[in-house]
């Protein structure tokens, strides 16, 4: 078991961002330990750059302060596909499918991270984060066939994406953690209100 030194405030912290991300709220206490003990500390400045699409992953993070923003070749273009706040986790689909980054990730703003190890997220995460996969732009996972496309009808049933959140951060009834379109939320989480 990996455990990284951190006071009881640091782990208070990092349990209040996890209750925000899809991938950590309904995991067990004993499993939230262990996570957090493995958990790193990362700083990010802005315009920093912390992913390099195709390279190899061996961690992933979730944040608790400041915007990324992944970037992924399309066409020979740059393309903004996915924006993450707090609580949202990102480099997982490496971890997930042991395949290269899918995307660029840069640091929009200064930004406070939490890094989780390839060892321990394939320990505790992997089931879990198997089973609640999402459709990201540009990238199917290996060995998947491509989907089909839409029925239109249900597409139209489908709530709303907001341009740039994570297909996992809108899960019905899972919305509490995220802006709504420069507000927030009717009723959100505790780490929404503390903003």
């Amino acid at each position: 078991k990996k455990v990284i030194a951190k006071d009881e405030q640091a782990k208070l912290k990092i349990l209040d961002v996890l209750k925000c991300s899809w991938m950590f709220k309904d995991y067990t206490t004993q499993n939230m330990a262990i996570i957090v003990d493995a958990m790193a500390e990362k700083n990010a400045t802005a315009g920093q750059k912390l992913i390099q699409q195709g390279e190899q992953g061996e961690a992933m993070w979730v944040i608790e302060e400041g915007t990324i923003e992944c970037y992924k070749t399309i066409g020979g273009e740059e393309k903004l596909v996915k924006t993450c706040t707090r609580g949202d986790i990102f480099g997982e689909l490496s971890l997930l499918y042991n395949c290269p980054r899918a995307a660029s990730v840069w640091a929009k703003g200064d930004c406070k991270m939490w890094e989780l190890d390839r060892e321990t997220f394939v320990a505790i995460c992997f089931e879990a984060a198997k089973s609640n996969t999402q459709d990201y732009e540009g990238f199917t996972a290996p060995g998947a066939e491509p989907k089909e496309k839409a029925n239109p009808v249900e597409v139209a049933k489908r709530p709303a994406r907001r341009q740039g959140v994570s297909a996992e951060s809108l899960q019905e009834g899972q919305d509490e953690c995220q802006k709504n379109q420069g507000s927030l939320v009717e009723v959100p989480c505790k780490c929404c209100l503390r903003r």
